[in-house]
């Protein structure tokens, strides 16, 4: 199905807004609080280097904690409903975070202790608006169209990445603190507003139903499976049905390269290639502008070779850049290979989404969503946190502990590439295992 064809549905090109306006706010926000984070520390590098950790934790934490069990909410109450929730929340402590930045002047611990509370909370929500979109997506989108869609939404999220991170430091200079957080505010409310007009859009078109899947059965049978029970049953549907574990296992070995490039690549272009931070931010924009392009043609390539095949090589191809750039930094090399990186992490990305909600059961897409983000952001915190606790023990070594980290990582997203690719040439056609309940 072709992009503008798509477009016309309403449905869809309702939620692709809604997720544009989001995500432009998360973005934006992202990019103001570095930003401002590093003017209120300028000449004290101990507190920016405390303040940027706290910050990176707060932010990345709820990911798995939340991201866990933000599906069942999702399968148990309503995609429609968990998503409009999720905004509002969103809205409402971006709201109080102004009221109270307003009251307190320019005290900067209380400005640090809000706004990290409005960047927790933000976090948070996000992992129940993610499993809730998914699920819209499933209902709404049929399974021929589903490469593509998840083409624009990956298209889109690329544009608005690189227009907030190129745009929120600008803003937070020439605007404040405070009017940056109202313009936040604005870009959530106005994915709150198309969230209503998408919940009723639902409603009309009975696209979900009251009671999803698993919750319909066991209300039939007089019965209430709890919350763990619910849990558990997408965990397991994730490692029971063949094509989900692949997917799972894809996620869980990308969160390696996403964990150690967190810590490590910028040093490994600064401090021990050499670079500028202008060159940094080159080779960044270098990967976004691959990402946009992969997002274009993986569903191009999907129409000639498996989505598992397309998977696994997409992964070992990123794997595979990440070690070049571990011996290449100068910047036309690291900016051609950061283009490659982005062109198959784009890949990747968008051919996950149609292998996802193909083969999620009946009622469960919004858990096995959340087990499989779940899984990145778990195993991506865990290299981050091993990398370093390394380089601080081998800080008297010099610089040559990065390019061994980046290596590292992109050898075990190779290795994970093929695993994959070995896998997915036994998968049969999904299948829902016995022990799992709907």
């Amino acid at each position: 199905m072709s992009i503008p064809l798509i477009l016309r549905d309403r449905k869809f090109a309702c939620l692709l807004t809604l997720t544009g306006f989001v995500s432009a706010a998360e973005f934006l926000l992202e990019a103001v609080v570095y930003a401002w984070i590093v003017v209120i520390t300028s000449g004290d590098p101990e507190l920016r280097s405390l303040l940027l950790g706290v910050y990176v934790l707060i932010s990345s934490a709820p990911r798995f904690i939340f991201g866990i069990v933000g599906g069942v909410f999702s399968d148990k109450f309503g995609a429609s409903r968990v998503l409009l929730l999720s905004n509002v929340g969103r809205v409402l402590f971006v709201a109080v975070c102004l009221l109270v930045l307003g009251a307190a002047g320019a005290r900067e611990s209380v400005q640090v202790v809000s706004v990290f509370v409005v960047v927790c909370v933000c976090s948070s929500l996000t992992q129940f608006f993610l499993p809730a979109r998914g699920t819209l997506i499933r209902q709404m989108v049929s399974e021929e169209q589903r490469a593509t869609a998840a083409s624009v939404s990956m298209a889109l999220m690329t544009i608005v990445s690189i227009a907030c991170a190129a745009s929120g430091p600008w803003v937070f200079a020439t605007t404040g603190l405070v009017a940056a957080m109202w313009i936040v505010l604005a870009l959530f409310a106005a994915g709150t507003v198309l969230a209503l007009v998408l919940r009723s859009v639902v409603r009309r078109w009975n696209i979900s139903r009251v009671l999803p899947g698993d919750v319909q059965a066991d209300v039939a049978a007089g019965r209430d499976s709890g919350f763990w029970r619910r849990l558990v049953d997408g965990w397991r549907a994730c490692w029971g049905v063949p094509n989900l574990r692949l997917v799972l296992l894809g996620a869980v070995f990308y969160g390696i390269p996403l964990g150690v490039n967190n810590v490590a690549l910028v040093r490994l272009f600064i401090d021990h290639g050499g670079l500028t931070i202008v060159d940094y931010g080159m080779i960044s924009a270098a990967f976004g502008a691959g990402s946009f392009v992969g997002a274009l043609l993986a569903p191009v390539a999907s129409r000639r070779y498996s989505d598992s095949f397309l998977y696994s090589m997409s992964l070992a191809g990123l794997g595979a850049t990440y070690a070049g750039i571990s011996l290449y930094q100068s910047l036309i090399a690291s900016s051609l290979l950061m283009l490659m990186a982005g062109l198959f992490f784009s890949s990747f990305v968008v051919l996950q989404s149609p292998m996802l909600l193909a083969a999620a059961p009946e009622g469960m897409t919004g858990r096995v969503i959340s087990t499989v983000s779940s899984g990145t952001a778990l195993v991506g915190f865990a290299a981050s946190l091993v990398v370093s606790l390394l380089f601080a023990a081998l800080a008297s070594v010099g610089t040559y502990p990065f390019p061994i980290a980046v290596a590292s990582g992109g050898v075990l997203t190779v290795l994970g590439g093929l695993f994959i690719l070995r896998g997915a040439r036994q998968v049969s056609e999904p299948h829902l295992p016995s022990n799992v309940s709907r």
